[in-house]
């Protein structure tokens, strides 16, 4: 793949730069001078066939795709090196990293799903129950519902499993090479260069405050390990729904009609 200059343009800064502007030109490229073979609604049905998906997420996921198509056409119309540039950073989200251009969504977050490993008492606990149903509310004053899922046991069966065997894979490349990595300072100052993965340490100090609005006794939950999904919501806020199996068909925060045939703990 080749890289045009202008004579507008100014030299490229760093190799940083160039990897960006690379990594968007060779996605865009690929898609260069071709029409999509099937409109966003038709890849969307596709995707979904066979599985039962509520309209609304059909909706969702068809924006989606008409919006990823718009990007990457307004991309393909960009001329000087400069324009690539700023282009490249923004898509990478270079710069809402440096600028801490994130914005506050403790007010407009209705609806979060976690995904956690779940083998062992490690997660599930009555104490991150507690932090669920409690904290979570707390912090985010328009949550209306929550689904926490936890995976089955084995490896690979979710995104935490993807990152944290891309780390573990660098990590290794790293101390093939010659890097002495012996500590958490050290893995957290090597591993993530050259890297969209992003690490931060959580000490002992930062936990302790947290541990300190745990009551000392909680509620046993029954049963706990052999349920895989934990769902509450606002309007029913007194209750928590455990599955055996995570559903997304049903209502989150309520009962759900294929995989849980026992009554909501109190």
């Amino acid at each position: 793949m080749e890289t045009f200059l202008d004579n507008n343009s100014p030299p490229i800064s760093n190799n940083e730069d160039y990897q960006d502007i690379q990594l968007a030109e060779t996605t865009l490229e690929s898609s260069k001078g071709r029409l999509p073979a099937e409109t966003p609604a038709t890849k969307i049905n596709k995707l979904v066939e066979g599985f039962k998906v509520p309209e609304g997420v059909k909706r969702q996921l068809v924006l989606g795709e008409a919006l990823h198509l718009q990007l990457k056409e307004n991309v393909q119309q960009l001329k000087t090196q400069t324009e690539k540039q700023i282009a490249a950073k923004i898509i990478s989200g270079k710069i809402l990293r440096k600028y801490n251009a994130v914005g506050d969504f403790s007010n407009i977050l209705s609806y979060t799903n976690v995904a956690q490993d779940g083998p062992t008492s490690q997660y599930k606990n009555r104490f991150n129950i507690f932090f669920l149903i409690s904290k979570i509310p707390k912090y985010f004053k328009n949550i209306q519902a929550i689904s926490w899922n936890y995976s089955a046991s084995g490896h690979g069966k979710g995104p935490m499993d993807g990152v944290g065997a891309a780390l573990k894979r660098k990590a290794d490349c790293l101390v093939l090479s010659g890097t002495d990595i012996s500590s958490v300072e050290s893995f957290i100052k090597n591993v993530p260069q050259n890297s969209s993965i992003e690490i931060w340490e959580v000490s002992s100090e930062l936990i302790k405050p947290s541990k300190k609005e745990m009551p000392k006794k909680c509620v046993a939950i029954p049963q706990i390990m052999s349920h895989h999904q934990i769902t509450w919501s606002k309007k029913n806020s007194g209750l928590l729904f455990l599955n055996h199996t995570s559903c997304f068909s049903c209502e989150t925060g309520t009962k759900c009609l294929h995989f849980n045939q026992k009554p909501p703990l109190v």
